[in-house]
């Protein structure tokens, strides 16, 4: 999300400016703000659409003899299911699937996150990540409290590489950001 921000200095300014009028410079955020923070949470869902962290799920398969959506899949049937293909799947999110928009994720005035339900970065129903809830809590807190002290820029001359490298998860290759302390 700091390499986002240091690619797109918009999103980072309006980052800013929810950080400063819902918490200030001195106090520590609080998960609480991401409630007044619509667009904060936005860009972060964005990017991880965007950028598919774990774009194929864990094998599984399929206990009973089953029907889903008209096709049958039949007992013990091993099933992948494919995050990627649904992250960017240009009838759910249009044909501009491979820019980066937080505005996906924010109602018609801006003052809502809005996350369909197809929106799944840690997969979905009961065998989603346990993790959920404490990586979203972690991800808004380390990026509102970085960004509350400073702005973040790439050296000088140089441009933000936002391809990743594919492992187990997609992660964002290592390069040099610039850090300048906000006033």
């Amino acid at each position: 999300m700091l390499l986002v921000c240091a690619a797109f200095p918009e999103v980072q300014k309006k980052i800013h400016s929810e950080i400063d009028e819902v918490i200030g410079q001195e106090r520590f955020p609080t998960r609480n703000d991401h409630l007044s923070m619509p667009f904060t949470e936005a860009a972060i869902a964005e990017l991880m659409r965007w950028k598919t962290i774990v774009p194929l799920n864990i094998m599984r398969y399929t206990l009973q003899d089953t029907e889903l959506k008209g096709y049958f899949i039949p007992k013990h049937t091993r099933v992948l299911s494919i995050i990627w293909a649904v992250d960017h799947d240009t009838r759910l999110w249009g044909k501009d699937v491979h820019e980066y928009k937080p505005e996906r994720f924010l109602s018609q005035d801006g003052s809502k996150v809005v996350k369909p339900e197809y929106a799944i970065p840690f997969s979905i129903g009961k065998r989603s990540c346990p993790g959920k809830v404490l990586a979203e809590i972690e991800v808004f807190l380390y990026l509102v409290a970085i960004l509350q002290k400073f702005e973040v820029h790439p050296p000088p001359g140089k441009q933000v590489d936002l391809e990743g490298e594919l492992g187990v998860s997609l992660q964002p290759k290592k390069q040099e950001i610039c850090f300048k302390r906000r006033h």
